[in-house]
């Protein structure tokens, strides 16, 4: 079984990242799915905004995470946004979101999608755990919070 916490690095954690609105935030996470060579910038972020068309992705408490699975991707990534200021995602308590974990993976493998999925939304259910994921400084700080919440 992969730790969550491995998925994160400098290249996969944007903190305080200025979107005006959730359209701009996909757009970044899509751009970052990328970059990891899970996809192309623009097949992610088309599958994105349809995830949301169909269900918000956002949960509660500030959280969101998208996640989409598409045909042929070579493996799965998953990234952390922060946003410097909440937006609405249409979250089911109505609260706007800062906290957003985007997972993408291939569609050849839902069961290790839904087993990362479950156990990271186990996670952010977490208030304290939440609160390590708003006053981390680094890729590392948010790397460290998954470790310690998963080891007990």
């Amino acid at each position: 079984m992969t730790d969550l916490s491995s998925f994160f690095t400098p290249e996969t954690v944007i903190l305080d990242f200025p979107a005006p609105r959730k359209g701009a935030a996909l757009r970044k996470l899509s751009q970052v799915l990328a970059e990891t060579g899970v996809g192309q910038a623009k097949v992610l972020e088309d599958a994105l905004q349809r995830r949301e068309i169909l269900c918000s992705t956002g949960l509660e408490e500030g959280v969101a995470v998208p996640h989409v699975l598409l045909p042929g991707l070579g493996k799965t990534s998953l990234i952390f946004l922060r946003l410097r200021d909440a937006v609405d995602w249409r979250s089911a308590d109505g609260l706007p979101v800062r906290l957003v974990f985007a997972l993408a993976g291939p569609a050849e493998d839902p069961a290790a999608h839904l087993q990362l999925l479950s156990r990271l939304t186990r996670l952010l259910r977490e208030p304290d755990f939440r609160a390590r994921m708003i006053e981390a400084s680094s890729s590392e700080a948010v790397a460290s919070a998954f470790r310690l919440n998963e080891g007990e």
